[in-house]
């Protein structure tokens, strides 16, 4: 498994609730994977979050409930044009410490394309806890999305390519890895 760390700023911010954890973003990472079994090699992404306990020490002063996870790539094609992919997944909650949240975009997009490396051309992370956005941090997004322009620009592209994209990006759950990292993987809330 080769697995690449996509920049190191650590993003925090507060969560809504005051008597429930802080949730970071420590890291985004890229990597490929290959599917139990000897199957083929998927691009893993990998989204770990960092949960700090409330001060105060009230009743939920080391859980962040209803944690949702938002991951975009955009990835340049084989033509030179961009391909824009997003999914989410919702922990049901996290308890102080550490958590990941891994996302899989299938072995057929990066042969069609013939990728030269798991980390995309460009990506975001957007994080809510209970419905509230947590605001965003450097390290929540590729250096080429630096600017509120190029932020903006490359999440209307998303939006756009979602009737095409939607569902081809998939969460753990959703993916052959659904059994694996089964000590280091949050219950996911599923709808």
């Amino acid at each position: 498994m080769a697995i690449g760390v996509a920049g190191s700023t650590v993003a925090r911010a507060q969560t809504p609730a005051p008597d429930g954890a802080t949730v970071e973003v420590r890291a985004v990472k890229f990597g490929t994977v290959r599917a139990p079994g000897g199957g083929d090699t998927w691009t893993e992404a990998v989204v770990e979050l960092g949960i700090l306990p409330a001060a105060g020490g009230g009743a939920y002063a080391r859980w962040a409930d209803n944690v949702r996870v938002n991951l975009s790539l955009g990835i340049r094609t084989r033509g030179g044009d961009y391909a824009f992919f997003r999914a989410s997944a919702e922990a049901v909650a996290l308890e102080a410490g550490r958590a990941s949240i891994r996302f899989y975009l299938p072995p057929e997009i990066a042969r069609r394309e013939q990728l030269s490396s798991a980390e995309p051309y460009a990506w975001s992370v957007e994080v809510t806890v209970k419905g509230q956005p947590v605001p965003s941090a450097p390290g929540q997004v590729s250096t080429v999305l630096a600017t509120p322009e190029a932020l903006r620009s490359f999440k209307d592209r998303v939006a756009r390519s979602s009737t095409l994209n939607d569902g081809v990006l998939v969460p753990q759950a959703d993916s052959p890895f659904a059994a694996a990292y089964a000590g280091d993987t949050p219950a996911l809330v599923r709808r």
